[in-house]
């Protein structure tokens, strides 16, 4: 199989426009601009140093050919370090059966948690420039709103027969705060017209299934409940987060503390 990074996509679709901005203007602002340059009936994202199967593009390819009511098709992926090696323990969705969604909310409940690995997302590009422009969208996890917005209209392949392969190393920034940038994240929920108890179990789900983002030093109690009540009280947390974060985070920690001490004792 072929890996296809950018340079690669560039190269083989040199006839089409190439657009570099003059200064940073942001994960958002970066995604509404190609978006309005796009005249595709599709987009896909992919990061810089990241590669994607020319399998996996062949395939999505044939099923949005084959089916025009799909709206977003998601690839697993496995870590790489720099040099283009298997990280090994590394990666999501692998080994997994090919998932398809109908349109709708238990789509985005499902799925909008893969979307935190922006490359490989291929979306439909039905009014999501409007959109996203319509909610004012500004934060690191655009591909989370855009994803989620696909999910709720139309529907989600799960591909994760050839996985992405993505780049992580220990020199990249993401600037994560005290709450792993949770903030960021639920802004996206919070801006889809979800109720707030729909918005909490998104919430909740992307919280237990990425617990790392703020449960990380189990040795620090007074840090990881510091943590707990910043998510919880932050402005993009839902009513039912509000109340309900401080108990449900406080349980996981502990359950994670509990763990490592069996761990350590086997």
């Amino acid at each position: 199989n072929h890996l296809w990074d950018c340079q690669t996509i560039s190269w083989l679709f040199s006839e089409y426009p190439y657009f570099r901005q003059a200064s940073n203007i942001g994960a958002a602002g970066n995604l509404i601009y190609v978006l309005s340059e796009s005249t595709a009936d599709y987009i896909l994202i992919l990061g810089d140093d990241d590669y994607l199967d020319e399998c996996y593009i062949r395939k999505a390819i044939d099923l949005i050919k084959s089916d025009n009511t799909i709206t977003c098709i998601l690839p697993a992926f496995k870590g790489i370090d720099e040099a283009g090696n298997i990280i090994p323990g590394s990666g999501r969705d692998l080994n997994r059966p090919e998932v398809s969604w109908p349109s709708g909310f238990n789509n985005l409940y499902t799925n909008s948690v893969r979307a935190h690995q922006l490359s490989g997302i291929l979306i439909k590009n039905i009014d999501i420039r409007e959109a996203i422009v319509k909610a004012k969208i500004n934060n690191l996890y655009p591909q989370i709103f855009v994803t989620s917005f696909a999910c709720l209209n139309g529907k989600t392949i799960h591909l994760p027969q050839f996985p992405v392969l993505v780049t992580q190393n220990r020199k990249k920034d993401w600037s994560y705060d005290n709450i792993g940038l949770l903030g960021d994240v639920f802004e996206n929920y919070s801006k889809l017209g979800l109720s707030q108890l729909k918005r909490y179990k998104c919430e909740k789900r992307f919280t237990k299934l990425q617990s790392w983002r703020i449960l990380h030093d189990k040795k620090k109690p007074f840090k990881q409940i510091a943590n707990i009540f910043a998510i919880s009280f932050h402005k993009n947390t839902s009513v039912p987060g509000h109340l309900m974060f401080p108990f449900y985070l406080s349980a996981l920690w502990l359950g994670h503390v509990i763990k490592a001490k069996i761990h350590r004792r086997k």
